[in-house]
């Protein structure tokens, strides 16, 4: 198993390469292989509904504002759209209902559940190294869930060390489809600092160790406050620092080996 820590890091560069990848808030496809796509991370055809059904919920009277009746009352009543391929007119009130502020927040939520399903997934096929789970996530995204192709993926990553780079070699031995993508995530997943093998991902080694002295730290995307906080740090413990920066909120930020910076200030050097 994985420390809800990595967990929630994993999930947080899960859902920056996936979307990265996939598309922006307000992005429509207005036919996806026989269905619309939509939000930033290409939600298709009947999830594609769920999620514009949720930002209904949210806010009734600005979706009905930027939707008009006809749609809004499809969306409000429909029970598939498993075929559903929009027109233009349609793809521009969508993509502004779903760039509205309700919309982002909805497409947050949603982007951290099904991120997480995939995290818990790839866990229950034994995986425990932070980048080749994020490198899982982001194939599951594609196949979904249900397909078995990435549980052989993994179950033949394991057998070559169940690191990220272990994954791309399974990959390439497994399938080639969206090889090219396969490639950039796992190039994404390296400079991030997941490069090596073991369950905290390896990483780039670590110039020294520090031992957080804080009850809780945040873990930010930058060496900043100014930067998104990716996970916590509960109860303290020893980590492995790789690099160091200057940046807001501390006077020395820390980049952890296993992902993300830590203000320096509240640890010791040990």
């Amino acid at each position: 198993m994985i420390s809800d820590c990595d967990f929630d890091i994993a999930v947080n560069h899960a859902a920056d390469i996936i979307t990265s990848n996939e598309g922006a808030y307000g992005s429509v496809n207005k036919n996806d292989n026989g269905a619309v796509s939509v939000g930033k991370m290409q939600w298709h055809a009947n999830r594609a509904l769920a999620l514009l059904k949720r930002i209904l919920s949210a806010d009734t009277e600005k979706a009905f504002g930027v939707l008009g009746s006809v749609l809004y009352d499809e969306i409000k009543g429909a029970a598939s759209w498993a075929a559903r391929i929009v027109t233009a007119p349609e793809a521009a009130a969508l993509s502004a209902l779903l760039n509205s502020s309700r919309g982002r927040d909805t497409q947050d939520y949603l982007a951290a559940s099904d991120i997480g399903e995939y995290i818990r997934k790839g866990i229950s096929y034994g995986l425990t190294d932070v980048g080749a789970l994020i490198y899982f996530a982001d194939g599951v995204n594609q196949y979904g869930t249900a397909s078995a192709v990435w549980k052989n993926i993994a179950a033949k990553a394991l057998l070559k060390g169940g690191d990220v780079g272990a994954m791309l070699a399974a990959t390439k031995d497994q399938t080639r489809d969206y090889l090219s993508r396969r490639v950039k995530v796992h190039d994404k997943i390296v400079a991030l600092g997941y490069g090596g093998k073991g369950g905290q991902g390896g990483g780039q080694g670590g110039g020294y160790t520090v031992r957080v002295t804080a009850d809780v730290l945040n873990i930010r995307h930058g060496p900043g406050t100014d930067t998104a906080i990716l996970g916590k740090i509960k109860d303290g413990g020893d980590y492995a620092i790789v690099d160091e920066a200057v940046g807001p909120g501390a006077s020395r930020w820390g980049k952890l080996a296993m992902g993300g910076w830590i203000a320096l200030d509240f640890t010791e050097r040990i």
